[in-house]
């Protein structure tokens, strides 16, 4: 006769015939399970018989669950087929058995989309350095978070500390400040001091300043320098060291034609240069940066210690102001975790003056 066992998710059919099948039905799936020469006694648990038979010969089990599947029957009641009234629901097992492992052509092909993604993502990295050049997309990488509007927390960037205005239409900014002194033990870092119109809220750049760049062997370089993104910055011919005091200034002349002049007050030398670069006159900035690399890699900060800015300006939609009158907002450089590199001051009574302080490490 045939038996029914039922569950919350399975429902095993066993019947005896001359047929020599018998058959387990899932909730999706019908398995066949042939049946071994011989003939099986008509006092034998038809569940065990079943199972018996399925675990040791059954390929579809095999394919499905595994090479050595996991069969195991709680309880089992049968009740006489027709009878519902007779049948218990007993807890599932289906949940048990081990999930069929992915075809092989699944696997091949999740590692070729790996593969084809990284190629991607490589070719698009190689050709905006091509196209834009590798200062840029460092700058991408590291672009510094510069919300600017008024009440809110201050910004932080993974390499600027300083003061930036954005609010306007600028046309000129300068500054002066004193190169920092090296210890001849100081590890080996660099720091780029500057200011500049635009960078902000869009791609473009043009700024002027100093660098400074530790070896950690007891020597430090020194240079001016100029740089109009996506350009790669490039050094002037004007002898700068340290405990100088250098002026810095960047001035539209009209439309697209700019005048950059850098000053050594200390010894009396100068540098101008007139410059042809099409800018949004979006921003300006007084900073103090780290330096990116090639490929978008930061160098690590030196230990420049601090950094005074003074007779900080700018010309903004045709006024000359200070950075408190332009509405300035300070910047904080962050390093790992979150953790403040260097920090600007509050801007002085007169509001053209700050020091960006380096934290100590």
């Amino acid at each position: 006769m045939p038996h029914t066992m039922t569950s919350d998710q399975i429902h095993v059919f066993l019947s005896h015939g001359s047929g020599g099948r018998r058959r387990l039905v899932g909730s999706r799936t019908t398995f066949r399970c042939s049946r071994r020469p011989g003939r099986a006694s008509a006092r034998a648990d038809p569940a065990a018989e079943f199972v018996r038979r399925c675990s040791s010969g059954s390929q579809a089990v095999s394919t499905l669950h595994g090479k050595h599947p996991r069969i195991r029957l709680v309880s089992p009641i049968y009740s006489p087929v027709g009878d519902p009234s007779a049948s218990r629901v007993l807890p599932s097992n289906a949940s048990e058995w081990s999930p069929p492992p992915p075809p092989k052509w699944r696997r091949s092909r999740r590692v070729f989309k790996l593969l084809l993604a990284a190629v991607v993502a490589c070719v698009v990295v190689v050709a905006a350095q091509t196209l834009v050049g590798i200062d840029q997309v460092a700058r991408w990488v590291a672009a510094p978070s510069l919300p600017t509007l008024p009440g809110r927390e201050m910004p932080r960037s993974r390499n600027w500390s300083g003061y930036t205005a954005s609010s306007g239409r600028y046309t000129a900014v300068k500054a002066t400040w004193v190169v920092p002194r090296f210890a001849p033990d100081s590890p080996g870092g660099a720091d780029a001091i500057w200011v500049g119109i635009g960078g902000i809220r869009d791609n473009d750049l043009i700024q002027a300043g100093t660098e400074e760049t530790v070896s950690g062997r007891g020597s430090t370089q020194y240079s001016a320098w100029i740089e109009t993104l996506p350009q790669a910055s490039h050094a002037v011919p004007l002898t700068v060291s340290a405990g100088d005091s250098v002026t810095v200034s960047i001035q539209q002349v009209a439309g697209d034609d700019w005048q950059v002049a850098i000053s050594n007050d200390t010894t009396t030398q100068s540098y101008k240069a007139e410059v042809r670069y099409q800018s949004s006159l979006s921003s300006a900035e007084w900073v103090v940066e780290a330096p990116s690399a090639g490929r978008g890699r930061l160098v690590a900060l030196d230990r420049f210690g601090s950094v005074t800015f003074s007779e900080a300006s700018a010309v903004k939609d045709g006024r000359s102001v200070t950075i408190a009158d332009a509405g300035g907002h300070p910047v904080t450089m962050i390093g790992g975790g979150g953790r403040a590199l260097a920090q600007p001051s509050a801007l002085g009574d007169e509001g053209a003056s700050f020091t960006v302080q380096q934290a100590i490490r």
